[in-house]
């Protein structure tokens, strides 16, 4: 719950005034309650607490235990099981302290909830880096010269680098991904040389060595839990769920949520009304909305409004306050040199990202200082794999068990067996996948250079292949490049708005239990997302459950970059032009397909494919404007 900051010099060196303002003024525009440094031979470390919870109050942090420092970013959901009833006042970072004087090399493991820290044994010179097991936060470093920086910003640590590169692998990743996806790892940065930790990562850091691991796997394999009854395992589902929320209730101010009008959000939302009741508080619920007066069509299939859903879960139960935000002032384009700024690294889902951020905004505005959400659940509590286990079924030979399924599927959705049989033969047999290759506005011969079109044909192959089985849509989602998408943005979203955003669907303890369960508790006896649909069938409000269509945030980003269209499509042609020579981007590909065609007819991932890619090379231009300067610098040094 704070921004942390340092530098270790190893041999003792003195850190100079200038480096000590570099790295804490980085964080001047952070929502920060209080800050806090440490200074001692060739160490300085920093704390910007951030008072989300009312122990965060009388956190000591930095702090010096023996010959050991410590500063962390830390918010601990499993404190009972931690600490004695009698220490109930203690702060997260003492309890963080003491595992770390216990045994520092298992003291990751041990917490469950958000968690970026920084521990350094003089004695040993040795410092020890880790961040939580579901990657809510993280922390970035660097070695030079004998030195340790880290920050939980990027930018402080790329300006005080003496020698500062792009790293391309990274770069030609981000652009040539033709999706949404910003990653395809876990650890580096647009700078080389410039890392950060991954998920349940740990990094050992001396003067001349590093050695990473990790103490957590969230794909590695666990033994099946076999449980007597479908009440035994909705008893052991329904107990672990409501402690995951629960340890999540501790908010300073408020308690808010991401609600929308599906499963996740609203199951998170049924268990945190149900204990706040009993607390006579209320929940301030926060729902993206389109414009007023706008009128979209997505299809039957989809909600793209999802106010009166929201309203009658509201309703249904009793004390939640609703917060409709349509943002009239948000455009995807015109406010992203601003959001650009935050996050720090180019980005790609301008349509939700904004949003959130401006939700978290408002929560902070309203006294609001956690926000939960369920946007981990279709991994977890709402994981659907009716098709994936009818295959395995049929696969298998259990053709009894498959039929039965198959029929009470149909008794209870709206599917035919016909349907269903044919889909699940289908899906057994197919061997082959048809791979499309698309690399957006990049460079060939620029991802070619970098072993990236090579490098994407795989994750997209090994992407098609795995995600037809259980197993392997768990390996897909739950990577750890997967957690790294969720936390890079949220990070810096909490650093900013003084919100910190917690996802009991995200539980360290809910994945390994999800991923312990035999298939038929995610699909059986006729429910498909069976967790919520049948196991919290009690607790949910039958609009939610018997609803058949998928809401759709931002449905009207279109709209919104339609209303300034001529601006727009001026800039995005400028800024083309301006790049008519770019390594990276096919600019003139861009601006024929741009000219091509008026923006109101373009596909909506269009539009977002010349918001990210025009992002993208302002992006770089700064980038490189840096490391051109420090390149410079380093010339007249010399």
């Amino acid at each position: 719950m704070s921004a942390i900051w340092g530098i270790i010099d190893f041999k003792g060196n003195s850190i100079s005034e200038d480096d000590r303002r570099t790295m804490r003024e980085a964080f001047d525009s952070c929502r920060i309650d209080r800050w806090e440094t440490l200074e001692a031979e060739g160490l300085y470390l920093g704390c910007g607490i951030q008072y989300f919870t009312e122990e965060a109050k009388r956190e000591v942090l930095p702090v010096k235990t023996g010959n050991c420092y410590l500063t962390a970013d830390v918010m601990i959901e499993n404190r009972e099981e931690l600490i004695d009833p009698n220490e109930r006042e203690l702060p997260d970072g003492g309890i963080l302290q003491r595992l770390l004087e216990e045994d520092p090399l298992h003291a990751p493991e041990k917490i469950v909830g958000v968690c970026a820290a920084v521990w350094y044994d003089a004695s040993q010179k040795q410092v020890l880096l880790f961040s939580d097991s579901v990657g809510y936060h993280f922390v970035y470093y660097t070695m030079e010269d004998g030195r340790l920086y880290f920050s939980s910003l990027l930018e402080p640590l790329a300006m005080i680098r003496k020698e500062l590169h792009i790293n391309e692998r990274f770069v030609a990743d981000y652009i040539g991904q033709d999706n949404l996806n910003a990653f395809t790892e876990s650890e580096e940065t647009p700078y080389a040389e410039i890392f950060r930790t991954a998920p349940a990562q740990k990094v050992l850091v001396g003067e001349k060595r590093l050695k990473k691991e990790y103490y957590w796997d969230p794909v590695g394999k666990r033994k099946k839990i076999r449980l007597g009854s479908d009440q035994e395992y909705k008893d052991a589902f329904l107990k672990l769920y409501r402690k995951c929320t629960e340890q999540t209730l501790r908010s300073a101010g408020k308690t808010a949520i991401f609600l929308s009008g599906g499963y996740d959000s609203t199951s998170v939302a049924a268990l945190a009304t149900e204990i706040l009741k009993e607390r006579n508080e209320r929940l301030s619920a926060y729902t993206s909305v389109p414009l007023k007066g706008c009128v979209i069509d997505k299809g039957e299939h989809y909600e793209t409004d999802e106010s009166e859903a929201v309203k009658k879960t509201a309703e249904y139960y009793g004390n939640i306050d609703v917060n409709l935000c349509d943002f009239p002032e948000m455009n995807p384009w015109f406010s992203a040199p601003e959001y650009q700024k935050i996050c720090e690294m180019p980005y790609k889902s301008p349509e939700n990202l904004l949003w959130m951020y401006g939700i978290m905004e408002k929560a902070a505005e309203d006294g609001c200082r956690i926000i939960l959400g369920g946007m981990f659940g279709n991994g977890t509590v709402s994981y659907d794999n009716a098709r994936a286990y009818f295959s395995q079924l049929f696969r298998r030979g259990h053709l009894l068990r498959l039929r039965r399924e198959i029929n009470r599927m149909h008794e209870k959705q709206f599917f035919t067996r016909k349907s269903m049989w044919l889909t699940t033969l289908c899906d057994s047999v197919r061997r082959s996948f048809k791979i499309i290759k698309s690399s957006g506005y990049a460079q060939t011969g620029y991802l070619r250079k970098w072993g990236t079109q090579k490098r994407l044909m795989g994750i997209r192959r090994k992407s098609c292949r795995d995600i037809q089985t259980e197993t392997g849509y768990h390996k897909c989602f739950l990577a750890r490049n997967t957690f790294r998408h969720y936390g890079e943005y949220a990070q810096h979203h909490s650093l900013y708005t003084g919100v910190l955003l917690l996802d009991p669907t995200r539980d360290r303890r809910l994945v390994d239990f999800c991923m312990s369960l035999p298939p038929d508790q995610f699909t059986g006896n006729g429910a498909m997302r069976r967790l919520v649909a049948d196991y919290m069938k009690e607790l949910m409000p039958p609009h939610v459950l018997n609803s058949r269509k998928h809401g759709l945030q931002s449905a009207d980003q279109t709209i919104r970059l339609i209303r300034k269209k001529d601006k727009i499509a001026e800039d995005w042609l400028r800024i083309y032009r301006e790049h008519a020579n770019d390594p990276r981007v096919n600019t003139e590909k861009a601006m024929g397909d741009l000219k091509a065609g008026k923006m109101e007819e373009c596909e909506e991932f269009n539009l977002t494919r010349h918001i990210y890619t025009t992002c993208f090379l302002r992006y770089m231009d700064r980038v490189e404007k840096m490391c051109e300067e420090k390149k410079k610098s380093s010339i007249q040094t010399v």
